[in-house]
């Protein structure tokens, strides 16, 4: 056995190598009997090196002669990896297009107005060679009455300007479109284009920028889309959101560049336009990216000092939850005396996570006044007199941490305007009332907590993620304000708030959790700039390593594209869930029947969703309809990714939505597997014997 583990450089060049694949093996017969010492060597000879490769052709020898001859050995270069947990933050990327625009006449566009929302100019429309229709579900589901012979269309909807009357509405009409194009035609492919302007893009270049209201709306939007992406078929619907200052030839030359990448290496599905020049949407390490510490130019600090204390109270938001108390405790530990915890009950939200306890201690125990306050936060009246309270009973308000919300998990094509108004009230119309009736205060901290499902999507979660990023969207335009702005985006947090109080069997992985010590870090880390003249940027992504490992690993071609500038090796599952492991002996899903897949899956749902093993499952019905919601499905894939040893994406249920549906994949995948699939080796100019000869003459 020849074990190559890799190399590292010298203190010139530090980096590390690891062994990826090699073209070919010569294995001779080796000599370790007689008079061998056992010792052994070899040579090397450098074929290629790059900055991220090297490639060498090896020969292993003992006293008799040659052992082993390796060709085109490829080490890759092992970047550093980033911490278990660190922040990021999502910034613009300069990237040009390197394909040509299609001819307008090339395929079938269609621009669909929805409800609200200015047309686009004629200009335009003759420019793409697109026909204009105003979307309305009165209509029927072929699109306005319009039937289209061809297998694949291009969708483009123009959100251009939309006022403060219609920010509800329009939210509501682009999830009734997207769901209206997958109601139609299944043998029918559609690529949707939503258009927008001065909602997103590049901070430091300035766009056009219609208002506060418009681009909140629109922010909103996006956010619904990154988790639409997930959840519909690609085969069905493809969704790209372009964000342009361009208008009348330059904008239809923009959209026929973006139409024409379609399937090409520089197509990319979030996209801005800013003074004709391109950019990309990229998760990149924030400037605060180590948790706990403080950067200065190149130095990194550890946070050792509270900041200087704000005047007034501290009011927190869904004060009474988890991630609430969490907040509180870091916020008196940062030297806060006065804390007001804003909850619509005025009880403690979720038993058995020992919240009883933390608010005691806060009240008696801390040193600081801690009250609490009862306030339904989506509701104007309601937030305007609780100020106006605070500021009476706490001498002002210094601080404003807006941390309640609720989940409403639905799959996309079930979600519709209650779902979406249950999840925007606390949380969207919540912070706006309170950004509004605060701006009289002179905050020193204005901070929101936002969700990953926000940068990332989440299947489940669109109204969610539409939420959390009209968070993301006011903390940037609070900042371009001159005023404290900062949304925070979470992912789960363990042992306390809405994924703890999740039914202990559909868990969320752990791997893709913090705990509430990373939460007091990271607040007291960002709360310690936001509260001085250090700046921080206004979008903080909390995101452990093993989301981006897997989300990178995703059979969804958005997200690796969006995380490709961030370097983390794969990480080993570890379920941590209650769910139990059915596995088979020997090699996971060595030699395993249909039946014997299909069982499998199936025991595996039931665990999941409790059921009796004495009761029936409809093989052919919808798991979400059964009760599988979107955290349930992800421990699903990561349960079967682990028994079977096959790689399936956190969004499989989507693809494959019934117990049939899914083992016929896995079985598919095994049958791909044993056929010894594989990525193909760098080339290199191997002859027999070469590599050899070159050793003798040495």
């Amino acid at each position: 056995v020849l074990q190559l583990v890799g190399f590292m450089g010298d203190a010139y060049s530090p980096e590390a190598f690891v062994a990826a694949s090699v073209e070919r093996v010569i294995l001779h017969q080796a000599r370790w009997e007689g008079d061998n010492d056992g010792h052994i060597w070899g040579g090397a000879r450098i074929v290629e090196v790059t900055a991220n490769r090297c490639i060498l052709d090896f020969v292993v020898m003992d006293h008799g002669g040659v052992v082993m001859e390796l060709y085109g050995f490829c080490f890759a270069q092992l970047k550093p990896q980033p911490p278990d947990s660190a922040l990021y933050s999502a910034r613009w990327v300069e990237r040009a297009h390197v394909g040509k625009a299609l001819a307008a006449s090339a395929f079938p566009v269609r621009v669909m107005q929805l409800p609200g929302c200015c047309r686009l100019d004629n200009v335009v429309l003759e420019a793409v060679g697109a026909t204009h229709e105003v979307f309305s579900l009165a209509l029927d589901n072929n699109m306005g009455g319009h039937h289209y012979n061809s297998a694949k269309s291009f969708v483009v909807v123009p959100l251009l300007h939309v006022g403060s009357s219609h920010g509800s509405m329009f939210l509501e009409s682009v999830l009734e479109l997207v769901q209206s194009l997958l109601k139609q035609d299944l043998s029918k492919h559609h690529h949707m284009f939503v258009v927008t302007s001065g909602a997103e893009g590049p901070s430091e270049i300035e766009s056009t920028v219609w208002g506060i209201d418009h681009r909140l709306a629109v922010s909103a939007v996006w956010g619904l889309l990154r988790s639409a992406r997930l959840e519909v078929p690609v085969a069905r619907l493809a969704i790209t959101c372009i964000d342009t200052d361009a208008k009348d030839e330059l904008l239809a030359q923009q959209l026929l560049q973006e139409i024409g990448a379609v399937g090409c290496s520089d197509a990319a599905y979030e996209v801005a336009y800013r003074r004709g020049t391109r950019f990309v949407r990229k998760l990149t390490p924030s400037v605060e990216h180590v948790i706990g510490s403080v950067c200065i130019g190149k130095d990194v600090l550890r946070v050792d000092r509270p900041p200087p204390r704000a005047p007034g109270a501290a009011l927190i938001t869904g004060g009474l939850g988890g991630l609430g108390l969490v907040t509180a405790e870091a916020l008196v530990e940062l030297g806060v005396e006065r804390v007001v915890l804003v909850s619509r009950s005025g009880t403690v939200k979720y038993g058995g996570q020992g919240l009883e306890e933390r608010l005691r201690k806060l009240q008696q125990a801390s040193g600081a006044i801690v009250a609490v306050e009862r306030c339904d936060v989506g509701d104007e009246v309601s937030v305007v007199a609780l100020l106006q309270r605070v500021r009476k009973e706490h001498s002002g308000i210094g601080v404003v941490v807006h941390a309640a919300g609720v989940i409403a998990d639905k799959a996309l094509v079930e979600q519709n305007a209650e779902s979406v108004h249950c999840v925007f009230g606390p949380k969207a119309t919540g912070a706006w009332l309170l950004h509004q009736h605060t701006l009289v205060d002179g905050l020193r901290c204005f901070v929101m907590f936002s969700s990953v499902s926000s940068l990332l999507g989440q299947p489940g979660q669109a109204n969610y993620s539409a939420a959390n990023a009209f968070l993301d969207a006011l903390a940037q335009w609070r900042q371009s304000q001159a005023l404290p702005g900062l949304s925070i985006q979470w992912p789960a947090v363990t042992g306390v708030g809405m994924a703890a109080a999740m039914d202990e069997r559909v868990k969320i992985d752990a791997r893709h959790s913090v705990d509430t010590r990373v939460v007091k870090l990271v607040l007291k880390q960002l709360l310690s700039l936001e509260t001085t003249e250090a700046s921080v940027h206004a979008v903080q992504a909390v995101v452990p390593r093993s989301v981006i490992a897997d989300s990178q690993l995703s059979g969804r071609v958005f997200l690796p594209e969006f995380l490709s500038d961030i370097q983390v090796a794969p990480t080993r599952r570890s379920v941590t869930s209650s769910t139990k492991s059915v596995t088979s002996p020997g090699k996971p899903g060595r030699g395993l029947q249909r039946r014997e897949v299909s069982e499998m899956v199936e025991a595996t749902v039931r665990s999941l969703l409790g059921t009796n093993a004495a009761d029936a499952i409809d093989a052919q019905a919808p798991l979400m309809d059964m009760g599988l919601d979107s955290m349930a499905s992800a421990e699903l894939a990561i349960t079967l990714s682990n028994q079977f040893a096959v790689q399936l994406p956190s969004t499989v249920v989507f693809d494959f939505p019934t117990v049939a549906d899914l083992s016929e994949h896995v079985h598919s995948e095994l049958v791909a597997r044993s056929d010894g699939g594989g990525a193909h080796s760098p080339k290199t100019n191997w002859q027999p014997g070469l590599l050899r000869r070159e050793v003798s003459e040495m």
